[in-house]
């Protein structure tokens, strides 16, 4: 569907997770080069990764809460490619916690990795860019979230580095357009897991209920989405944040 993809350099941060295989998986169906990142890759492997053609893929190790190892994630990129033609910065954490247990560690760490590492990771890939010229587009998707814009009791601090995440996409849409780099935002409604139903039922009943469409979200419905906006078909798009929440930004709030 997306042929403009084949052979593209793609690189995946937080490619163990959930989110991060379906986007993986994804982007390998169109035929491009995946760079995945992860904090480790050691133990057994996800099944998935055996279903990527051989020379396909590389597996990274980086802990993107250090900006040096940001620095040597890219130095390792370049011995494979001049320069990546899609970053999609997807790792996060969402541990929760009420403002007035607010602690250095948990929101220094959060901070690093949700907000920080995407910053550092553009800055990373826009330098490479920007030395290889403008005649290729190129493109940055930033994994946001719906709590970017709407605020939810407990989730003060990941929605304040979310929303701080969406101001960076559209001012670095601006600022990086001149090198033909695109930058947009995909934020994501709760993401159906196996066993959420189980673990969080009044959450799901609500989510399900008050959604226009009555459904909580594929991860797949993301990765698709991240097609597009890397493709040639969303090539006049930049700056712009989608919301793949079955309409759940629609709902009445009164």
């Amino acid at each position: 569907m997306y042929a403009d993809l084949k052979g593209k350099g793609v690189l995946i941060t937080g490619s163990r997770g959930l989110l991060g295989t379906a986007l993986a998986t994804a982007f390998a169906a169109e035929g491009a080069h995946l760079f995945l990142q992860a904090r480790s890759w050691t133990g057994e492997l996800p099944v998935w990764i055996s279903t990527l053609p051989a020379g396909s893929y590389h597996l990274l190790e980086a802990d993107l809460s250090s900006h040096d190892a940001i620095v040597q994630l890219f130095s390792e990129i370049s011995s494979h490619t001049e320069c990546i033609d899609v970053l999609i910065n997807n790792a996060g954490i969402q541990d929760l916690q009420p403002i007035m247990e607010t602690n250095e560690g948990l929101l220094g760490s959060m901070s690093a990795v949700n907000l920080f590492a995407p910053i550092y990771c553009t800055a990373q890939m826009a330098r490479q860019a920007r030395s290889r010229g403008i005649d290729i587009q190129r493109s940055i998707i930033n994994i946001l979230s719906i709590e970017a814009e709407n605020p939810a009791a407990g989730h003060s601090q990941y929605g304040a580095l979310k929303g701080g995440l969406l101001q960076f996409t559209r001012a670095s849409a601006l600022e990086l357009g001149p090198y033909s780099i695109r930058v947009n935002g995909i934020s994501p409604g709760v993401i159906h897991r196996e066993g959420i139903e189980q673990a969080w039922p009044d959450g799901v009943r609500r989510y399900t209920e008050n959604s226009p469409l009555h459904t909580l979200i594929d991860a797949e419905d993301v990765a698709h989405t991240a097609l597009f906006l890397a493709s040639s078909q969303a090539s006049k798009i930049t700056g712009i944040n989608i919301r793949v929440d079955a309409g759940i930004g629609v709902q009445t709030g009164y």
